[in-house]
């Protein structure tokens, strides 16, 4: 369906209210939650010209989000979600007009619990419109994939970073070690993968085209220099350390290069 320039506005808003909830300053909360309440409203007011209410009043001056309620339940429609809607208009009035502060809980459940299930429930009940297909940020479940996803690539650059420290500063086997645990982080978060080991994990890459034979032989030899590390008494040679720290770039390199 044609978007109207009332609810691309409302949708805009709560994208926007989204980002700034993302940021998480005091002030970025605040403004978040502003955006949520003014998409409601302006989502009201579509729902109220989509049934035939008059949203501009005698005086030329748009009704407000207490008319807008009103009308529509004269009408019959449901708002089930009116006592939390109320919530959020009041915590707008109260940010607004008295310098209030919500925390980041309370921002949270304004924006995504109320504002954004409010505006999915009443646009696809209503007009038949899915707003995801607006925004991508409306999609909860991928908008949290895309944060994990974010946190789990910083994680793995961690343990990278870390290895080559250890390496370049001869900690040959605290080198092989933390390449190890990096590709069991890569491997454990980054790649939807429901396997039962790492070693199954990595067989599925190489059946999947992701990975090669060669690297999961690499992976295996790796494999047994850090048990051997970690179980015995040896210590680790520089070649190790370098075949460690090598074999963690390749994976990372050729599972992201396949993936993109």
């Amino acid at each position: 369906m044609p978007v109207s320039p009332i609810l691309t506005s409302g949708l805009e808003l709560l994208e926007h209210g989204i980002k700034h909830l993302r940021l998480g300053s005091n002030q970025d909360l605040k403004f978040a939650v502003m955006h949520a309440d003014n998409c409601v409203e302006l989502v009201l007011k579509e729902i109220s010209r989509y049934k035939g209410i008059r949203i501009i009043d005698k005086k030329g001056q748009s009704i407000g989000y207490y008319d807008c309620v009103n009308e529509l339940q004269s009408k019959g429609v449901l708002i089930p979600e009116l006592p939390d809607i109320d919530l959020l208009h009041t915590e707008r009035n109260s940010i607004y007009h008295l310098g209030s502060q919500p925390d980041k809980k309370k921002a949270e459940w304004l924006v995504f619990g109320v504002a954004l299930g409010f505006a999915k429930r009443i646009c696809k009940d209503v007009l038949g419109y899915d707003i995801t297909r607006f925004s991508n940020a409306f999609d909860r479940v991928a908008l949290m994939n895309e944060e994990l996803t974010t946190l789990r690539k910083a994680i793995v650059q961690t343990y990278l970073s870390d290895a080559v420290w250890a390496y370049d500063n001869g900690m040959y086997k605290e080198c092989v070690v933390t390449s190890y645990s990096g590709i069991e982080a890569y491997l454990g978060n980054a790649i939807p993968i429901d396997v039962r080991s790492n070693l199954d994990m990595m067989q599925k890459l190489v059946e999947d085209g992701l990975i090669t034979q060669e690297t999961l032989d690499d992976f295996k030899k790796l494999r047994e220099i850090r048990n051997a590390v970690v179980h015995g008494a040896s210590d680790s040679t520089k070649e190790e350390a370098e075949f460690a720290l090598t074999t963690f770039k390749t994976i990372l390199h050729d599972v992201d290069s396949m993936l993109m």
